[in-house]
């Protein structure tokens, strides 16, 4: 992250060929500002946060890409 709300925020995608489709795992890892309050928020909010909004983000993606619509989205 070059700029932003979050003092460190990194997030990869993995790829795998699985059972004659594709895997796909997210790695995100963050830090809150102004720490030691950010810390606790941390904790109590934000992991929760973040997990459920790359559950949602993913379960989107995958119904996009099993239903034919990813072609709405690539150049031909």
């Amino acid at each position: 992250m070059v700029s932003g709300r979050f003092r460190r925020f990194c997030h990869d995608h993995y790829f795998d060929a699985r059972d004659g489709g594709t895997q796909m795992r997210d790695e995100m890892e963050f830090e809150a500002p102004l720490w030691p309050v950010g810390r606790v928020v941390e904790w109590v909010v934000l992991a929760r946060h973040m997990r459920s909004l790359l559950e949602r983000r993913n379960r989107r993606i995958r119904e996009t890409a099993e239903s034919g619509d990813w072609k709405r989205y690539v150049a031909s």
